[in-house]
């Protein structure tokens, strides 16, 4: 198998209450954080897995977000680290290919039967985003409330970062989406501008933290450099609620 760059973290082996971690994985800024327990804190159900190339060719990330379980993060981790084989060799298709079969493989895992009776029997509900980032593209799948967003100053000026909406009633969970006749999910394909631009995956609680800064997109587009600095700020404000953030840079030539 080919080697990449490779984070894996779930909640439950540690949690980062009271505690920021920032780790660096290829262009990768990975952010943790687990909330304060000054601010009755006391659990963290989130998980993040990423893979990147160490040519810089692409990057691979998913985060989750889930409600009374971090199971069912487990399982689907656990689903897409079985088939990290495949999942490269499609990586490794030309750029007109890779993103359409990508998202149809990883449909094909999701409304699979045997996956929705087993994330059915589990506990509580999961909201999951996967990016994938390659040569000048970036694809994303969205199921819930996470968000993705592609910065550049050109967009900036026209308050175009954010890819996504939050979707409060979609959910991996017992009313799963993807065991819908037709599954509603958000997905896209955009294209990254000449220049410096910045790609941010994080879950809801960055926006709905403290005095809700970072809801403000300019706010977090300065930040995003330092994903240190967001932590700490939700930190200083002692949220109860844990949040995990990655956040990175691709230059695209002339």
């Amino acid at each position: 198998m080919k080697a990449v760059h490779t984070f894996k973290w779930i909640s439950d082996k540690k949690a980062y209450l009271n505690e920021i971690h920032v780790e660096e994985l290829g262009p990768l800024s990975i952010g943790l954080y687990g909330g304060n327990s000054e601010g009755s804190a006391v659990e963290n159900e989130e998980a993040v897995l990423a893979w990147c190339d160490p040519h810089g060719t692409w990057e691979f990330v998913m985060i989750f977000d889930a409600e009374h379980t971090i199971e069912r993060a487990q399982f689907i981790i656990n689903i897409i680290c079985e088939r990290k084989e495949k999942l490269l060799q499609l990586f490794s298709y030309p750029n007109h290919l890779v993103f359409h079969h990508t998202h149809m493989y990883l449909l094909s895992l999701f409304t699979d039967e045997t996956f929705i009776e087993e994330s059915e029997k589990m506990r509580g509900k999961t909201d999951c985003l996967i990016c994938l980032r390659k040569d000048q593209l970036v694809y994303w799948l969205s199921v819930g409330e996470c968000f993705i967003y592609l910065f550049h100053p050109e967009l900036q000026q026209c308050k175009q970062g954010r890819l996504n909406e939050q979707r409060f009633y979609e959910r991996i969970g017992r009313r799963n989406v993807f065991a819908a006749a037709t599954p509603c999910f958000t997905s896209g394909v955009r294209e990254l501008q000449k220049g410096t631009n910045h790609i941010v995956v994080a879950t809801d609680k960055i926006i709905a933290c403290g005095e809700r800064m970072f809801k403000e997109e300019h706010f977090l587009y300065h930040s995003l450099l330092n994903v240190r600095y967001i932590l700490e700020k939700m930190n200083a404000w002692k949220e109860t609620n844990s949040a995990a953030i990655i956040g990175w840079t691709v230059d695209v030539g002339g």
